[in-house]
């Protein structure tokens, strides 16, 4: 995530956006509604005029710091009050509609520059499976591993208590694997 063509030292705020679900439980019932998080941080642009979030810290907002996903897991519902000086009323109309999008606005002196939408991903496009079943192989899970890895730290993550499902199983470990690691995820409660 990146801004370019701004003048060399200016001060810009970057606003995430993305739609998720708050689950709260009343009486033992839970409870699930849609919320849009807005996460912020203002950058100093370097003598190139640009900003990488990888990069450059964020020197205030929902996190500080460099951290290339504070977008994402930083943040408040839209217009909690712990947004602070982050909040920005046009904002609202730019909200996401899918849950799997992140909409980003870039501020520069208190105006929006056009929104870019990316969608989000669990885990690398490189990230690649192999699906075991019982039938075939002796247990229910995935195998997953970075393409091109060699000699790679392995995991083994048990999980299970959501009915054996392959598609979280694979969905945890492709992030893992993401993060340069040979994962098998076992279902280890329920055998599909």
């Amino acid at each position: 995530i990146g801004v370019s063509g701004l003048a060399p030292g200016s001060l810009v705020r970057l606003h995430g956006l993305r739609r998720t679900t708050a689950v709260t439980f009343d009486n033992g019932r839970r409870i699930e509604k849609p919320v849009v998080v807005h996460a912020w941080a203002d950058y100093r642009a370097d003598r190139q005029g640009s900003v990488e979030v990888d990069r450059n810290p964020a020197i205030a907002g929902t996190y500080a710091g460099v951290d290339r996903n504070g977008l994402l897991w930083s943040g408040w519902p839209m217009g909690d009050a712990r947004i602070g000086e982050g909040r920005h009323a046009a904002l609202q109309s730019l909200a996401p509609e899918a849950g799997a999008t992140l909409v980003l606005v870039a501020e520069v002196d208190g105006r929006l520059l056009a929104p870019r939408s990316m969608a989000l991903r669990p885990y690398s496009e490189q990230v690649r499976f192999a699906e075991l079943t019982v039938a075939q192989h002796g247990v229910s899970g995935v195998f997953a591993y970075p393409e091109g890895g060699k000699r790679l730290p392995g995991l083994i993550e048990l999980h299970g208590s959501e009915g054996g499902s392959m598609a979280a199983a694979r969905a945890r470990a492709g992030v893992l694997a993401s993060r340069g690691f040979a994962v098998l995820a076992l279902n280890y409660v329920a055998y599909g």
